[in-house]
């Protein structure tokens, strides 16, 4: 095999794997320490942190936290998306 050929064939699953989106992860804002500490609205210590940093890097992609209300992070609507598809036992009504 060319050099040039083995170069290239060890770059294509670099870029496919690059392309993948980060990891979206909700961050309630009524966590306080050990579970998540928050500066200036943001996630930057706690358990919580810790362990999704930490699955992130093993998966091999970024992290992003998006910080809720408690009330949203408590609603269905913040994790799982409603439709039609969602059985009414999955939506805790059956």
């Amino acid at each position: 095999m060319r050099p040039a050929a083995l170069l290239l064939a060890c770059a294509l699953p670099w870029q496919a794997h690059a392309a993948e989106p980060p990891l979206r992860l909700i961050a309630p804002l009524n966590h306080a320490m050990p579970f998540g500490g928050f500066e200036q609205g943001r996630l930057t210590t706690g358990i919580v942190k810790d362990i999704s940093d930490n699955l992130a890097a093993r998966l091999g992609r970024a992290v992003e936290y998006l910080p809720v209300p408690p009330r949203r992070a408590a609603s269905r609507r913040c994790w799982r998306p409603a439709g039609p598809t969602a059985s009414a036992t999955s939506r805790g009504t059956g």
